[in-house]
Protein backbone atom coordinates (compact mmCIF):
# COMPACT_ATOMS: atom_id res chain seq x y z
CA UNK A 1 0.00 0.00 0.00
CA UNK A 2 1.36 3.14 -1.31
CA UNK A 3 0.49 5.93 1.82
CA UNK A 4 2.42 8.91 2.55
CA UNK A 5 1.32 10.78 5.68
CA UNK A 6 2.13 14.99 5.10
CA UNK A 7 1.58 18.53 7.28
CA UNK A 8 2.78 21.53 7.93
CA UNK A 9 5.93 22.72 9.86
CA UNK A 10 7.19 25.87 10.22
CA UNK A 11 11.15 27.31 9.43
CA UNK A 12 12.39 30.24 10.26
CA UNK A 13 12.33 33.72 12.07
CA UNK A 14 9.49 34.95 10.54
CA UNK A 15 7.90 31.68 10.04
CA UNK A 16 7.64 29.84 6.60
CA UNK A 17 4.85 27.08 6.37
CA UNK A 18 6.29 24.42 4.52
CA UNK A 19 4.09 21.11 3.88
CA UNK A 20 6.59 17.85 4.30
CA UNK A 21 6.16 14.07 4.37
CA UNK A 22 6.23 12.62 7.51
CA UNK A 23 8.76 10.07 6.92
CA UNK A 24 8.81 7.37 9.45
CA UNK A 25 12.09 5.84 7.09
CA UNK A 26 14.42 8.43 7.50
CA UNK A 27 15.83 10.23 10.81
CA UNK A 28 16.85 13.64 8.64
CA UNK A 29 14.44 16.77 7.43
CA UNK A 30 14.96 18.03 4.03
CA UNK A 31 13.79 21.26 3.00
CA UNK A 32 13.77 22.90 -0.75
CA UNK A 33 15.74 26.04 -1.12
CA UNK A 34 14.37 28.77 -2.92
CA UNK A 35 17.23 29.00 -5.74
CA UNK A 36 16.76 25.47 -6.27
CA UNK A 37 15.70 25.21 -10.20
CA UNK A 38 14.64 21.31 -10.25
CA UNK A 39 12.90 21.37 -7.29
CA UNK A 40 9.17 21.68 -6.78
CA UNK A 41 7.29 24.71 -5.31
CA UNK A 42 7.38 24.18 -1.64
CA UNK A 43 10.63 26.38 -0.75
CA UNK A 44 12.27 27.53 2.09
CA UNK A 45 14.13 31.18 1.48
CA UNK A 46 16.87 31.17 4.43
CA UNK A 47 17.62 35.16 3.13
CA UNK A 48 14.24 36.07 4.61
CA UNK A 49 15.03 34.65 8.53
CA UNK A 50 17.27 35.85 11.34
CA UNK A 51 17.65 32.65 12.83
CA UNK A 52 19.18 30.83 9.72
CA UNK A 53 22.98 29.47 9.82
CA UNK A 54 24.92 27.07 7.72
CA UNK A 55 26.35 24.25 9.65
CA UNK A 56 29.43 24.16 7.07
CA UNK A 57 30.16 25.44 3.72
CA UNK A 58 30.51 21.61 2.08
CA UNK A 59 28.23 21.21 -0.57
CA UNK A 60 26.91 17.68 -0.01
CA UNK A 61 24.79 15.10 -1.39
CA UNK A 62 22.78 13.05 0.71
CA UNK A 63 20.94 10.00 -1.24
CA UNK A 64 16.68 9.47 -0.39
CA UNK A 65 15.53 6.40 -2.34
CA UNK A 66 16.22 7.05 -5.97
CA UNK A 67 16.87 10.71 -5.70
CA UNK A 68 20.14 12.42 -5.23
CA UNK A 69 19.86 15.83 -3.03
CA UNK A 70 22.41 18.47 -3.07
CA UNK A 71 23.01 21.20 -1.03
CA UNK A 72 24.10 22.41 2.66
CA UNK A 73 23.44 21.19 6.26
CA UNK A 74 22.07 23.98 7.97
CA UNK A 75 20.68 25.22 11.01
CA UNK A 76 16.70 27.00 11.83
CA UNK A 77 14.31 27.49 14.06
CA UNK A 78 11.60 24.61 13.31
CA UNK A 79 8.32 24.54 15.08
CA UNK A 80 4.80 22.49 14.50
CA UNK A 81 3.00 25.02 14.93
CA UNK A 82 3.05 28.63 13.82
CA UNK A 83 3.02 30.44 16.99
CA UNK A 84 6.50 28.21 17.66
CA UNK A 85 4.62 28.15 20.99
CA UNK A 86 4.68 24.18 22.10
CA UNK A 87 6.81 21.98 19.65
CA UNK A 88 9.35 24.64 18.47
CA UNK A 89 13.32 23.77 18.09
CA UNK A 90 15.94 26.71 17.92
CA UNK A 91 19.31 25.44 15.57
CA UNK A 92 17.44 22.13 14.19
CA UNK A 93 19.89 21.08 11.84
CA UNK A 94 18.02 19.79 8.20
CA UNK A 95 19.33 19.25 4.90
CA UNK A 96 18.51 22.72 2.27
CA UNK A 97 17.83 21.29 -0.69
CA UNK A 98 19.68 23.32 -4.01
CA UNK A 99 19.78 21.01 -6.59
CA UNK A 100 18.15 17.25 -7.18
CA UNK A 101 17.25 14.42 -9.60
CA UNK A 102 14.59 11.93 -9.06
CA UNK A 103 12.73 13.58 -6.26
CA UNK A 104 8.94 13.76 -7.78
CA UNK A 105 6.89 14.05 -5.00
CA UNK A 106 8.33 13.81 -1.32
CA UNK A 107 7.87 17.07 -0.66
CA UNK A 108 4.39 18.95 -1.13
CA UNK A 109 3.71 22.68 -2.16
CA UNK A 110 1.47 24.11 0.38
Amino acid sequence: MDMQYYGPIWVGTPSQEMTVVYDTGSDWLVIEAHTCATCLDNKYDHTLSSTYNIVDQDYVEHLYGSAALYGYDVKDRVSLDEAASTASVDDFEFFNIHQQTGLVSIVFSS
